[in-house]
């Protein structure tokens, strides 16, 4: 049995910075390959976003912990060949939960 067998590829660009005397410097792509479960919703269960909007996620991926922060509406593609975005990212104490 694979504990995770699917990656879930995500793509975002950064936002711009400026430095302490006032130069800006662009943001650049971020990219991440994470190996995890992918677990689809079949039921047509709903999150809740940080503005109280309610919006139906497609899947559930469950991977080890992660040190970043996806924003929402980031680019994900699931290597079974699902495309979408990332709806909500949560971490936990036994691992992060991303919902897609």
């Amino acid at each position: 049995m694979v504990r995770y067998p699917h990656t879930l590829h995500v793509w975002y660009m950064e936002d711009g910075t400026y430095d302490p005397t006032g130069d800006y410097f662009p943001g650049g792509t971020a990219e991440y390959y994470i190996e995890g479960r992918a677990e689809p919703n079949g039921e047509g269960r709903m999150i809740t976003l940080e503005g109280g909007a309610q919006i139906v996620y497609n899947y559930m991926f469950y991977c080890r912990d992660q040190y970043f922060e996806l924003p929402y509406n980031a680019n994900a593609q699931l290597n079974s060949g699902w495309q979408g975005t990332v709806k909500r990212m949560a971490n936990n104490q036994t691992g992060t939960v991303i919902w897609l």
